[in-house]
């Protein structure tokens, strides 16, 4: 299992979620609430341990192009950060996706 990677994927998710702040528009997102949004990010989070693979996807899912998380960005004004952000997130998804079990 790599540990680090995963550790380092749970601290800039933490990240993310910090942008998430109760008043954000989430209109283009895909969810009706912050709080929804939060949660599914949340739940992934902390199903990584026990089933990584699909828990690694649903983050995937989210940091995709034209995904909830980038919609959000642009839409509450952290876009350029966004873009810094998911290519930690990439790095980090080949990591652990390359080593973790078919």
């Amino acid at each position: 299992m790599p540990e680090d990677e995963i550790n380092a994927m749970i601290e800039l998710m933490n990240r993310v979620s910090a942008k998430l702040t109760d008043d954000s528009d989430v209109v283009w997102t895909g969810f009706r609430t912050v709080q929804e949004l939060r949660g599914e990010i949340d739940n992934a989070v902390l199903g990584l341990r026990e089933d990584t693979k699909a828990n690694l996807f649903r983050l995937y899912l989210l940091f995709a192009p034209a995904g909830s998380l980038q919609d959000h960005s642009i839409d509450n004004g952290w876009a350029d950060e966004f873009i810094r952000l998911s290519i930690e997130f990439d790095e980090l998804y080949a990591a652990i996706n390359s080593r973790i079990a078919q």
